[in-house]
């Protein structure tokens, strides 16, 4: 399943036009209608989050980035904080963590209690996913509407 979608604007020659005919304006334009798009999602994403944590919810953001074609990606996900929101919507088997710098994990009244822990791992509990296909046509809509407005 993806997590990307793309559409088919009707009269595409004819936005193409204006586009063109915008210059720089133009950026900005299909900027401005992705990010309506992209808040639709975020605003999903951080709805079903919030069944996890407040934090979680709270931390659903979109990030922004140019690639090398020139093109601009827009993602929805936990912020670099949050990051352990992914292995709720992906899961996580059993596994030991190892202290990297130190000499254990865990302490109990000074002593060392734990030089090794034992996590159980996290059952799959999607989140975005299921934002992304609940919401994936009003998310075109928004992006449509967004352009209509700033070309007709």
């Amino acid at each position: 399943m993806s997590n990307k979608f793309s559409f088919t604007i009707e009269g595409g020659s004819e936005l193409a036009a204006k586009l063109k005919a915008m210059g720089k304006e133009a950026d900005r334009v299909l900027l401005d209608a992705v990010t309506a798009g992209a808040d639709v999602m975020q605003r999903a994403a951080a709805a079903n989050a919030s069944q996890i944590s407040s934090d979680l919810s709270a931390g659903v953001v979109v990030k922004t980035s140019r690639e090398e074609d020139g093109s601009v990606e827009l993602a929805v996900g936990p912020d670099p904080e949050r990051f352990w929101g992914l292995f709720w919507e992906f899961g996580a088997d059993s596994h030991s963590i190892d202290p990297k710098t130190a000499k254990a994990l865990q302490f109990v009244n000074g002593e060392f209690a734990a030089r090794v822990k034992d996590h159980p791992g996290i059952p799959e509990t999607p989140w975005l996913t299921p934002a992304f296909e609940e919401k994936k046509e009003v998310a075109q809509e928004a992006i449509a509407e967004a352009l209509r407005k700033a070309l007709l």
